[in-house]
């Protein structure tokens, strides 16, 4: 099945959720400020929609979260600054956001797979990218 449309806000009232998963719909508009709401949640997959705007530096609150999807959207401006210190998996490819890498991805300590390709980076990779000793799969 197929969905169309913005994510409703009633999702926001599955407090206990652990994985949102919603690929390869038709979905529009931003990601759902709700997702603040999600303290349990692990995994976070919106890959292959049509969501647009910034994303939310509230990710970064939720304690939880090991898995971001976001690739393949039209998700632009730069990243949050905020810290995702548990997140293993961070795939934000094949978006529209610009500026430089933010140092934060150097303070990712668990991160094993790292994918931003297909956007408007610029500037240099940081540096501080050595410090994460689990990396195994790096696309840029």
């Amino acid at each position: 099945m197929d969905f169309h449309g913005s994510t409703p806000p009633s999702l926001g009232h599955l407090q206990r959720l652990r994985f949102l998963l919603l690929n390869y719909n038709f979905l529009i508009g931003t990601l759902p400020s709700a997702l603040s709401n999600y303290s349990s949640l692990l995994h976070l997959s919106v890959e292959g929609n049509s969501l647009s705007g910034v994303v939310s530096s509230s990710i970064g609150a939720l304690p939880h979260l090991r898995v971001i999807s976001l690739s393949l959207n039209n998700l632009s401006d730069s990243l949050p600054s905020s810290v995702l210190c548990n997140v293993t998996e961070f795939d934000i490819s094949g978006n529209s956001f610009s500026g430089s890498i933010p140092d934060l991805i150097s303070s990712l300590s668990r991160l094993e797979e790292l994918k931003m390709s297909n956007n408007m980076f610029d500037g240099v990779v940081p540096v501080g990218i050595t410090n994460c000793s689990l990396l195994r799969v790096l696309d840029l």
